[in-house]
C-alpha cells in the first residue's frame, strides 16, 4: 500500500476509530508498544539501547551465522 492511500484511509477514520486502531496496535505489537512508551518519554533511550545491547550479545553467534549466510559479515569485519 501506498502511502497516499494509507493517508487517504486514516483521514476517513473518526478520531475516536483511530485511537482505537493504535491502542489495539499498542495492545497486540511490542514493537509498537516501545515506539510510544519511547515517544511519549516513559522508556528512556539509554535504557533502551542497554536492552538491545544485551539481545545483540545474547545472540551474536546466530547473527554472524545469518550475515555469513548472506555474504554481508565483510561489510562489518575490522580491519586488523
Amino acid at each position: 500500500m501506498s502511502k497516499p492511500t494509507l493517508k487517504k484511509g486514516l483521514q476517513e477514520q473518526t478520531k475516536e476509530q483511530f485511537i482505537e486502531q493504535v491502542l489495539d496496535l499498542y495492545d497486540n505489537n511490542k514493537v509498537v508498544k516501545e515506539f510510544y512508551e519511547l515517544y511519549l518519554n516513559s522508556l528512556n533511550e539509554k535504557e533502551l539501547f542497554e536492552k538491545y545491547k544485551v539481545s545483540v550479545a545474547n545472540n551474536y553467534e546466530a547473527i554472524l551465522k545469518i550475515l555469513k549466510k548472506n555474504n554481508k559479515l565483510k561489510i562489518f569485519q575490522l580491519s586488523e
